[in-house]
């Protein structure tokens, strides 16, 4: 998923490095394309914290549903939110419940 498309979101995700593979799979389980970088994972103090925001698309979907793309990820959040509870979820940038601003004349 190189280049945003019209219908994508952005997710941001801090806590463990090893947590950031069960959401992009849990987002994947959602029929969604993820794409993010992989965090360095440091194997010292295991209290190591990341940042990392995640891309997230559905080519099925297409202007006239995208509100669907929401709906999908917010499933795929409370489903990874309720195994671990600790970690930061949220959405940051949701393009896809944006409205194309009227045209000017």
């Amino acid at each position: 998923m190189h280049g945003r498309t019209h219908n994508a979101m952005k997710v941001r995700f801090r806590g463990s490095p090893s947590f950031v593979g069960m959401l992009a799979q849990m987002l994947r389980d959602e029929g969604l394309e993820v794409d993010y970088a992989p965090p360095f994972e440091d194997r010292g103090t295991g209290d190591t914290l990341v940042e990392v925001v995640l891309y997230v698309a559905d080519k099925g979907v297409d202007v006239a549903v995208v509100a669907l793309l929401g709906d999908k990820v917010g499933a795929a959040i409370k489903r990874f939110r309720e195994r671990v509870p600790r970690v930061q979820v949220n959405i940051v940038d949701d393009t896809s419940r944006r409205e194309t601003p009227p045209a000017t004349e």
